[in-house]
């Protein structure tokens, strides 16, 4: 139990931070570079989304399993480590220089390519970040994850302090942080790679990707829900259309990752009490779905009624359309965190299929939605789609969850 509870405090900072640095990052570039680099920004920060979990095949919640429950580790993290560096990385590559030819209406900028880097970096970062936490070293990984954020956050400072910095200048810095970051962890945390025996490995491990493919098709389908929405901003409208949407989207993210971030510990108890006493499982989420609905109220009170206060005095002036955008974005709280919620609660109980179907179904109704609304409302489109992909999900999940045996015998009792 001492175990468990370190390892959530650990994994509920992790996330507080990233949280945080993702925040200020958006904050200081929408008001230090502009409202148009923040549209770059999060273009591309989509783009990688999206290509990672398309390039990492299932890949790494497939190892992450074998090496959390294998007495010896290394070869298991070898095998990780190297698929992602030798398949996933020169794929993502391609891929994210692919989608962002064509999606944008000028030539590739250096820009691009210096963020297609950057997320490219900080990705790997968090894949070694999850082979601690599998590990049950969720210390090591929040402290070896704080080299890139405190770097992240000196940088910003100077530019404050200083303005000596362009765009392009401040990312690559932010590239050699997580460079060093990289370096630190796979020198002296993690075990040695060996690329020898990965090359004549190869065709074992697109084996492997062939099996483990499927598992990572939720992981697919939920970051094309979340955002698709800022590419076809980026297609559709322009670049600072899409650094409003991201500034209106960033605020809102505040109050969904909070409550994501105590889901992952209800989590790892709830699938406990499904494999010792269900009656208590049942009860247990009684208690956290009752709590977690008027967080979602309130936060849903607070964003709206904040808006505009926070807009202004965070952002700036540039951002003044990002207000009516976080008020839309509102409405969407209550079936996000729920949500989610409840498709942690078909994994707990081992209804993967379930996750899988409900993720593409939030894919195909927000890319539809995004398509067939971006003419008419343009920059609203996206918050229609959003509301219209999370309640649906949750709809069907409800339903689903009530339909597993288990549930229907107990949950009304």
């Amino acid at each position: 139990m001492k175990v468990l509870i370190n390892n959530s405090i650990w994994s509920i900072l992790e996330m507080a931070t990233n949280a945080i640095l993702s925040f200020g990052l958006s904050v200081f570039i929408g008001r230090f570079y502009g409202i148009e680099d923040l549209g770059v920004y999060s273009f591309v920060a989509s783009t990688s989304a999206i290509v990672v979990a398309m390039s990492n095949f299932g890949v790494t919640p497939y190892y992450i399993k074998c090496i959390a429950q294998s007495s010896s580790a290394r070869h298991h993290i070898n095998e990780l480590i190297n698929i992602r560096l030798l398949i996933s990385t020169p794929l993502y590559a391609i891929m994210t220089v692919v989608i962002i030819l064509s999606m944008i209406k000028d030539s590739l900028k250096f820009d691009h390519i210096s963020l297609l880097v950057l997320f490219g970096l900080v990705n790997i970062n968090m894949l070694l970040a999850s082979v601690f936490n599998s590990q049950q070293r969720n210390g090591e990984s929040f402290v070896c994850s704080l080299m890139y954020k405190l770097g992240a956050f000196l940088v910003m400072l100077l530019v404050i302090l200083h303005d000596a910095l362009g765009f392009s200048q401040f990312i690559i810095l932010l590239c050699l942080i997580a460079i060093t970051q990289t370096y630190f962890v796979l020198r002296y945390k993690m075990v040695g790679i060996d690329l020898k025996s990965s090359r004549r490995r190869l065709l074992a491990r697109i084996i492997t990707i062939r099996k483990t493919f499927a598992i990572g098709l939720a992981g697919i389908f939920e970051a094309i829900t979340n955002r698709i929405d800022i590419l076809i901003i980026g297609y559709f409208i322009s670049e600072s259309s899409m650094g409003a949407y991201s500034a209106a989207y960033s605020y809102f993210m505040i109050y969904i990752l909070f409550s994501l971030a105590l889901t992952k510990v209800f989590f790892a108890r709830f699938s406990f009490y499904c494999r010792t006493n269900i009656k208590l499982a049942i009860r247990f989420l009684k208690i956290y779905a009752t709590l977690s609905f008027f967080y979602a109220l309130f936060a849903s009170v607070i964003l709206y009624a904040s808006a505009e206060i926070f807009i202004k005095y965070v952002y700036g002036e540039e951002f003044t359309s990002s207000t009516e955008l976080v008020r839309g974005l509102s409405f969407c709280v209550m079936p996000m965190i729920m949500g989610r919620l409840f498709g942690h609660v078909m994994n707990a109980v081992g209804s993967f299929n379930y996750a899988i179907y409900t993720a593409a179904l939030g894919a195909i109704v927000s890319v539809f939605c995004n398509l067939a609304l971006i003419g008419e409302y343009q920059i609203w489109a996206p918050v229609y789609a959003t509301f219209a992909a999370e309640m649906i999900v949750l709809l069907v999940l409800l339903f689903l969850v009530f339909k597993v045996k288990i549930f229907r015998r107990n949950i009304c009792t």
